[in-house]
């Protein structure tokens, strides 16, 4: 049987772009390990490098870096027990790459940004192309962290982010959101260590980091980052509701290879089921830029035309029916302010926890509790 790895081989030989993307993908959500599938660190690189990388490789910058001793005490706490890392070679791997970032950009060393170096540098050491690696790991962060690694010091990054996630959570799942909320550690706290290290964070080894990477790498968006984490919660549903703090789904277990497929394949589903205007504003909170519609702080938008699509839709509950002209309005994509919320109309995610009609009414209750004020509808 050819593996996976051989058609990526393939793939690459080809230039056929849209199959590395997609093959890429299909391991990111595989249980297996990268060895029943013949994917080495040299094929990994490659095929990260062939995505992100556009223009030519930037070579290593020399120069003072900010926060220098920071940078070095992290390099030698950066997961310490993992053997690919434990090595001087590495650690000098991990160094050299996380130096030559800050110089290039001529920006300080921040907390965080060795925890999405690791991988690479792990990469680069045993592919022989630290070269390669530099030019991923500077590429990945510019496309998918620049808000929280490049933006000048007092960025709205970090706030943005965590809000959106509680937001995004509530959205896919509001009876975990609440459930966690009422225990007093609501899911975006324990979501801001990964979100803030764009994933690297919400994986217990390296592999299960390449995993993560390889999901947003495959989107290519900074987006599914976020949706990372809601398919961390959709993993951990029963427990969660059982009463199991946040940090149940702060990250994937090491060596459980089910359950990264399934936290990674419900992240794919949360992608889909996220509607494009949110999607854009989470981007924008990560990746810079101005997003779509301005939002109140810790709110997502959905624009009239996302609110409409989905009225009648499976797994849509509107709560607090709106009167006829208001209805009329929504509908036609023509409402204008946000919904009162004595007429709110609730979209709910088709995720696991509306899949059947106990999950609904759980979420629906938890919704008319937690939801109102963090939904708002964008002017058309």
């Amino acid at each position: 049987m050819t593996t996976l790895g051989a058609h990526l081989r393939a793939a690459l030989a080809a230039d056929d772009v849209a199959a590395v993307r997609s093959l890429l993908s299909e391991l990111s959500r595989s249980p297996q390990d990268d060895a029943a599938h013949g994917v080495d660190a040299a094929l990994r690189l490659a095929a990260w490098a062939r995505l992100l990388v556009r223009d030519a490789p930037a070579v290593h910058a020399d120069g003072a870096v900010g926060e220098a001793s920071v940078l070095d005490a992290d390099v030698r706490r950066t997961r310490q027990d993992e053997a690919e890392l434990s090595a001087a070679e590495a650690r000098a791997a991990l160094r050299a790459l996380l130096r030559g970032f800050c110089a290039r950009h001529g920006r300080p060393y921040r907390q965080g940004l060795n925890e999405v170096a690791a991988p690479f540098a792990a990469l680069g050491v045993a592919a022989g192309d630290e070269r390669a690696a530099a030019a991923a790991f500077g590429a990945f962060v510019g496309r998918y962290g620049a808000a929280v690694y490049l933006a000048p010091a007092g960025t709205e990054a970090t706030a943005q982010t965590v809000d959106g996630f509680g937001a995004l959570a509530l959205y896919h799942d509001p009876a975990v959101a609440a459930a966690l909320a009422a225990r007093g550690w609501p899911a975006q706290l324990a979501a801001t260590p990964w979100l803030l290290t764009l994933g690297a964070k919400a994986a217990g080894d390296l592999a299960s980091c390449c995993r993560i990477f390889d999901a947003v790498i495959a989107a290519d968006d900074a987006a599914h980052v976020f949706c990372v984490g809601v398919g961390l919660l959709a993993a951990r549903r029963a427990e969660l509701l059982a009463g199991a703090r946040a940090e149940a789904a702060a990250g994937l277990r090491a060596d459980d290879g089910a359950a990264r497929a399934a936290a990674l394949a419900a992240a794919a589903a949360a992608a889909r089921a996220t509607p494009p205007g949110c999607l854009a504003a989470l981007r924008c909170a990560l990746a810079g830029g101005d997003a779509p519609a301005p939002a109140p702080r810790g709110c997502l938008v959905l624009s009239a035309a996302d609110l409409a699509a989905r009225l009648g839709s499976p797994g849509v509950v509107v709560l607090d029916v709106a009167p006829p002209r208001d209805a009329d309005r929504v509908a036609a994509g023509r409402l204008r302010s946000a919904l009162r919320p004595d007429a709110l109309v609730g979209p709910l995610s088709p995720l696991a926890g509306n899949a059947d009609a106990a999950g609904r009414a759980q979420n629906a209750a938890a919704w008319a509790r937690a939801g109102k004020e963090r939904f708002k509808v964008a002017s058309t």
